[in-house]
């Protein structure tokens, strides 16, 4: 199947959530922990992808954003160069075995994050991000993906170097997001990257769909999104986190019930979300209530046809 999101402009799509909340006692919040774990717990990975699928999710995020050869960089990394390939294709595979076991059609979007150093500031070359994204991007094709989710960025030439490495490594449709939570009006990234920006890399770099994710202001979602809907005609991917997050004893926290979380679907299709997906401590539970929001919508426009 070739992704195509023009395909059915009506139909809202939902996206799986946080993979890393399901499976926190697993000890699957650090790169090196999920790379063990897509590597020895392929069982795991796949039933958690199925509990997604059952929730209401049509497109499985393969949780490997942190996943790439700017792991090694880190003095305490305990992966080998190679696991880094084997653990994207063997995550994307388990995902893909859970999205063919399903009635419907499930989709999965490779995802590719940001490293923690900064082209503007020549802690590290193009020709070495592109290579990381090139490897990586490849290794997620291998297993399986339907198009590659570059997200979590602030910095515009990463994600230009991003998008350009996944196209031209494995030719599948390419996503760009980007984390709109700084500025005024909280419509710029933190290194001051604005929408109208974002989408001009986008367009240049043939992605399919404009992005907004990972905003520590969940309530301005919808207003971020009308935005991008107003700088560029392409179809809009949106993140959404349950809430602000909160730090407690436990560590840090969402507030957003299921319920109150299922309540932001109805301004998110309002504002021109096409693909809507939980951010952070979004758990299957969390997506099961925007599948009963997506569910109540429908029934309203049939009604109304």
């Amino acid at each position: 199947v070739v992704f195509d999101p023009t395909s059915d402009g009506s139909r809202i799509v939902l996206a799986s959530g946080d993979f890393r909340t399901e499976w926190k006692s697993e000890g699957g919040l650090a790169p090196d922990a999920l790379v063990r774990l897509f590597l020895e717990q392929p069982t795991l990975v796949r039933e958690t992808a199925a509990a997604f699928i059952d929730a209401g999710a049509s497109v499985l995020v393969t949780p490997t954003d942190g996943i790439n050869h700017s792991v090694l960089e880190r003095e305490d990394s305990r992966v080998a160069d190679d696991e880094l390939s084997r653990a994207n294709k063997s995550c994307t595979e388990q995902f893909r075995e859970a999205a063919a076991r399903s009635p419907e059609q499930v989709l999965v979007f490779g995802a590719m994050g940001p490293v923690d150093r900064l082209i503007a500031l020549s802690e590290v070359s193009e020709e070495e991000l592109e290579e990381s994204y090139s490897r990586q991007s490849r290794a997620l094709a291998e297993g399986g993906i339907d198009a590659v989710l570059c997200r979590g960025f602030c910095e515009l030439e990463s994600l230009r170097i991003a998008l350009r490495a996944a196209r031209r490594a494995t030719g599948l449709p390419v996503i760009g997001s980007m984390v709109f939570d700084s500025g005024a009006d909280y419509s710029q990234t933190t290194l001051g990257a604005t929408i109208a920006q974002a989408c001009t890399v986008l367009t240049e770099t043939g992605a399919v769909m404009a992005g907004c994710d990972g905003s520590e202001y969940p309530d301005g979602a919808p207003a971020i999104v009308t935005l991008l809907t107003q700088a560029c005609n392409l179809p809009i991917y949106a993140e959404v986190t349950p809430g602000r997050a909160e730090l407690t004893e436990a560590g840090v926290t969402y507030p957003d019930t299921p319920k109150e979380f299922g309540e932001r679907f109805d301004s998110l299709v309002e504002s021109g979300a096409r693909i809507i997906s939980g951010g952070r401590g979004a758990s299957a539970k969390h997506i099961a209530e925007l599948a009963k929001a997506a569910a109540r919508l429908e029934k309203r426009r049939a009604k109304n046809r």
